[in-house]
């Protein structure tokens, strides 16, 4: 029995929101990823910010791979976990991989959106400074300010992490259209009570009482008590994230940078590649909203 066949049994029928996820993986996973080349990279140092001089095609062709082949890959891992941990009704863990699902699904959408200020604006600047963190981008250049064994362990290449809010504003944009409605931050800011070691996140876990006089009685639980809101809430917190970078890997895989023998250009989708694609991801079912 597989994750969602489990989940099915546990909600008492077929679920639409299990549908809606099944469709999307089902697509996705019929995608095949196909080899790429990637140039060297020539980095610059200015102060503390790094910048890439050899924006090519080739270089921006392979870029666009790499964001969208990682983003994939690691949605449809995390998918796969959550969905397993929420039909084996363990909750926590199951919303902590949805919550890295958010970073997964916000990187796609932030090059995404970098890559459309370029080509709106002609200001390459931006994109010539993400790239650099995107191939060499770890949270141990962190780390290391804290922990003197960890000096000398990195190399010379490797720089700091792009912020995670940079990436969830980047979500915002993409599924609000450029009105910044601030739902994937208020998605973001719920699943970080299950990642974060807060109170609220193991009440279901916790059976009480009230006592006689004042006050409670308290007694914790390995095993939550989970109703099929629990469930549906999971769910949804899922499913808005693989519509949002699912749909922003789709257009960036359909994105492709040219030189027509004078200057660069970028090629993105069609209009009848968006229609596909807002129909494929983005369009919410009646009744999903």
């Amino acid at each position: 029995m597989n994750s969602c066949n489990r989940l099915e049994a546990l909600l008492g029928a077929r679920h639409p929101y299990l549908g809606e996820i099944e469709r999307m993986r089902k697509f996705v996973l019929a995608v095949p990823f196909e080899k790429f080349y990637e140039p060297v990279s020539v980095i610059q140092g200015i102060r503390k910010k790094r910048k890439l001089t050899n924006l090519t095609p080739e270089m921006v062709n392979a870029w666009i791979q790499h964001v969208y082949c990682a983003s994939r890959v690691r949605m449809l891992t995390l998918e796969e976990g959550a969905l397993g941990e929420l039909g084996a009704e363990r909750l926590l863990t199951s919303m902590v991989l949805i919550r890295s699902h958010v970073e997964a699904a916000g990187m796609a959408c932030l090059r995404h959106h970098e890559l459309r200020q370029w080509a709106e604006t002609g200001d390459s600047s931006s994109v010539e400074e993400l790239i650099p963190p995107t191939f060499l981008g770890t949270s141990m250049v962190r780390a290391q300010k804290k922990a003197e064994s960890l000096e000398g362990t990195l190399l010379l290449s490797e720089q700091d992490k792009i912020p995670i809010g940079r990436m969830v504003s980047a979500l915002d944009d993409f599924i609000s259209c450029g009105e910044l409605e601030g739902r994937a931050h208020s998605l973001y800011g719920f699943l970080c009570e299950y990642t974060h070691p807060n109170m609220r996140a193991v009440r279901d876990h916790i059976v009480t009482e009230d006592h006689e006089a004042e006050g409670w009685f308290h007694c914790y639980r390995v095993q939550a008590e989970l109703t099929e809101e629990h469930f549906v809430m999971a769910l949804h917190a899922l499913m808005s994230s693989m519509k949002a970078g699912h749909a922003a890997c789709e257009m960036l895989r359909r994105t492709e940078a040219g030189f027509d023998g004078t200057r660069g250009f970028l090629q993105f989708p069609d209009d009848d590649d968006v229609k596909e694609i807002w129909e494929l991801f983005l369009n919410w079912p009646e009744g999903l909203s």
